[in-house]
């Protein structure tokens, strides 16, 4: 029995309607997260450094400690906002994270908090089989933590006023979008504290974090989800054989 042509347009239809629905949707959500891979070393480390200058030349920055960036593993989540997405997105990707976000503003203590404001810069995550751009994300935020404490965090969301930007080989990004970064870093060595130049200290950490924002796949890797359009084909073949 032949497979007739509305047969194909049909199963067209479901495909693209399951894969395109997500960018009918304004709701925001998290659409990807990552956490870094603990080593015996501790060598692939987050690292605040402070220039210990003064003055207008006091500057720290938030860089990967390695010059080959910080070994994480990598998730896209979906089922969500997000939709659906190939195989090979699917699950833990191994990836290496690059972070340049630099600030000159001084530090302040807010009853035993101390903040580190104007974090500005981009973070890259490239996947490691084939240095494609997973996630990469320019925005300005602000570092805080309990001083004396050995933890963490940075975040930011449009809502609240930040700037941020994403761009990604295998995911689109509509504009204007609510979107968001949230991170938490743990291990802080040492403990966080405001050094003699008003920045906070120099210190290591381990970092976890997550985006959120109104993403939808891109045309390409749609077409990697069309590609299964010949095997739902034939189930529905057969089926329609085993009732005549």
């Amino acid at each position: 029995m032949k497979f007739s042509k509305g047969w194909v347009v049909a199963l067209a239809a479901v495909a693209l309607a399951a894969y395109a629905a997500p960018a009918a949707r304004a709701d925001t959500g998290t659409f990807a997260s990552f956490q870094e891979v603990d080593t015996a070393t501790n060598s692939d480390q987050l690292d605040f450094n402070n220039n210990g200058r003064g003055g207008s030349h006091a500057q720290g920055e938030l860089t990967n400690g390695p010059a080959n960036g910080v070994a994480i593993d990598f998730r896209y989540v979906t089922g969500g906002i997000i939709g659906s997405l190939p195989p090979s997105l699917t699950g833990d990707i191994a990836a290496h994270m690059f972070v340049n976000l630099k600030t000159g503003g001084s530090a302040m203590n807010a009853a035993g908090f101390g903040i580190q404001p104007l974090m500005t810069g981009t973070v890259s995550i490239i996947r490691d089989s084939d240095h494609k751009n997973l996630l990469t994300a320019k925005f300005d935020s602000s570092l805080s933590g309990a001083l004396g404490g050995t933890t963490a965090g940075e975040s930011a969301s449009t809502s609240a006023g930040n700037t941020i930007t994403f761009s990604s080989d295998f995911i689109h990004f509509p504009s204007p979008a609510d979107n968001g970064v949230s991170w938490s870093m743990t291990s802080v060595d040492p403990k966080l504290a405001i050094a003699g130049n008003g920045l906070l200290r120099s210190f290591t950490s381990f970092v976890t974090g997550s985006f959120s924002s109104v993403p939808t796949p891109e045309p390409g890797t749609l077409a990697l989800a069309f590609s299964a359009l010949p095997v739902l084909g034939l189930v529905a073949l057969r089926r329609r054989r085993n009732r005549v």
